[in-house]
């Protein structure tokens, strides 16, 4: 009791709305910068919503019971609505919105009810603090769930749940107030005026804390997520959509530190697009542009969900294959040649053949040596007369695989590679 006496409640309550108001902006700016980050919009309306309900029960001393106790619970109700509504959105969780829609209802019956039939302040007070503490407990079992041993969303989710105990304990305290009444010297109904401030300034509190905590989550989450879609944006490229350099180098790097905990392979494909420079002189720039388009199309009709491609040069492409060894990547390129001579292509588009470097990957190998082993394989199809394939695998040993135009199916290829890898040697492969 102490220490609750040196809080003001009005002064608590006033402070909400600076908090509430500045949470709504970020969120707001947010959104408008960019478009699309999850529940944000549902975040800055319940922030919205907390500023005329303070307001409300900041003057309410003059005021009508429907105006001053009503129209902010109803308002009350609806913020925390729509900032669970936020929080699962988030977190792209069902939630239990039925149960949390169900509560509201009810509590607003209650408010109604024992204001416009019987003028009774315990049971609103009661009702409002058991659906606070109700959401707040949800949005903090949201946030422990999806921690993923986030320290941030941890701390989020402990603070939540602390404020969620404070709304419990002034509904107990309203409805036997005599349990925190001692006998002395002062008369019970100043020890009553003392504990209806002191439950009064532990609810405020509660409502700060709570303010903060979600606030602070809604704005560093979202930001957040605002800077993966712009790192991810920056990792595209901007002609083709492919990745570009930098996102492909990072999902390589990715991918060699995963193959080297599960001890899978990991193949790579360097792409070029023969006499590139020829198609953009002699049928124009945008020609050349949907060349690369359709090589892309037709590359992506064959990978898998999980392949990767990325332009890292005017013609060149480069694609990760996981889970996929030399001897069917050089199956994969055949498709891509047989696919690029399909019927369905337009019939003005001018003839597209591609040399393909084709290596895989050696355990813990960096990526730079990937790329760079990759690009002479690549020099090597285009010596032997571009529209065709080369493997050149890891020790550095050249392994010569004929056309993969020619080879009818992948167990001949794997046997090829696997006679000239025991005759050779090839240390390192995954």
């Amino acid at each position: 009791m102490h220490i609750l006496s040196w809080l003001d409640p009005r002064t608590l309550l006033a402070s909400q709305l600076p908090l509430a108001a500045a949470f709504a902006l970020v969120l707001l700016a947010v959104r408008r910068t960019y478009s699309n980050p999850r529940g944000s919009n549902a975040h800055a309306y319940g922030f919205l919503l907390w500023v005329p309900a303070t307001m409300l029960l900041l003057g309410q001393g003059g005021s009508r019971p429907f105006v001053s106790v009503v129209i902010p619970s109803l308002i009350y109700l609806g913020a925390y609505v729509m900032m669970y509504r936020g929080t699962i959105s988030f977190f792209e969780s069902k939630g239990v919105l039925s149960l949390l829609y169900d509560a509201a209802a009810v509590t607003a019956a209650v408010v109604l009810y024992f204001t416009a039939v019987y003028d009774l302040a315990v049971p609103r007070l009661v009702a409002m603090s058991a659906f606070i503490a109700l959401v707040r407990a949800m949005m903090a079992a949201e946030f422990y769930r999806r921690s993923n041993r986030s320290f941030l969303l941890q701390v989020l989710a402990g603070f939540l749940c602390f404020s969620a105990l404070l709304p419990l304990c002034f509904a107990v305290g309203v409805t036997w107030p005599g349990m925190l009444m001692d006998d002395g010297a002062t008369s019970a109904a100043d020890q009553l005026a003392s504990v209806h401030v002191a439950l009064e300034t532990l609810s405020t509190l509660g409502d700060v804390i709570f303010l903060c905590a979600s606030g602070l989550f809604g704005v560093l989450m979202f930001l957040a997520e605002v800077a993966q879609a712009i790192k991810q944006q920056g990792q595209l490229d901007p002609v083709t959509g492919t990745l570009n350099r930098y996102g492909i180098e990072d999902a390589l790097d990715s991918e060699i530190a995963r193959s080297s905990r599960t001890h899978s392979p990991v193949s790579v494909m360097l792409i070029e697009v023969d006499h590139f420079k020829s198609i953009a002189d002699t049928h124009g720039a945008a020609r050349s542009v949907d060349a690369l388009k359709t090589v892309v199309k037709t590359v992506s009709s064959i990978l898998r969900f999980y392949d990767k491609c990325g332009r890292v040069a005017e013609d060149r492409f480069f694609l990760l294959l996981p889970e996929n060894a030399a001897e069917h990547a050089m199956v994969i390129a055949g498709r891509f040649k047989e696919a690029l001579k399909s019927p369905s292509l337009p019939h003005d588009q001018p003839a597209i053949t591609l040399s393909i470097g084709v290596t895989q990957c050696a355990f813990k190998e960096p990526a730079s040596e990937v790329f760079a082993r990759a690009e002479l394989a690549l020099m090597e199809a285009r010596r032997q007369g571009r529209n065709g394939a080369y493997l050149k695998l890891p020790n550095h040993e050249d392994v010569v695989v004929p056309h993969p135009d020619r080879i009818a199916n992948r167990s001949r290829v794997a046997k090829l590679i696997r006679k000239q890898c025991r005759t050779r040697g090839c240390p390192g492969l995954l």
